[in-house]
């Protein structure tokens, strides 16, 4: 198991708490048929990660913490995200539960 860590400074107005506007989204294991890799789209106007239709997260610009939902298809239910901004590393990580296990989540550049 590998550990990371940030530390976090609340950015000034209209300015991203990452440096990037597209990004990939990662999720897997937490009961999901298969791992999930999808396009995302980062709008900090609105402190919101879009990724299609199906997940959408809203980010906390003053604590970094990010939460949303994803639509697993599989099961055809709605999960929860959660996760932190690492803004030295320039991604975002972060879990979801599955049925009996969870799953990891990481929004970094393509």
């Amino acid at each position: 198991m590998a550990i990371s860590g940030s530390t976090y400074t609340s950015p000034p107005p209209n300015v991203t708490v990452l440096a990037l506007t597209n990004g990939t989204l990662y999720m897997r294991d937490g009961n999901l048929a298969a791992p999930l890799t999808n396009a995302a789209i980062l709008n900090f106007a609105d402190n919101k990660v879009y990724i299609g239709t199906n997940v959408v997260m809203k980010l906390t610009s003053s604590s970094g913490l990010m939460s949303g939902t994803f639509n697993d298809t599989g099961l055809q239910i709605s999960r929860a995200l959660r996760g932190v901004v690492l803004q030295q590393e320039n991604t975002f990580r972060g879990y979801f539960r599955g049925t009996n296990q969870s799953g990891s989540v990481l929004l970094e550049t393509p």
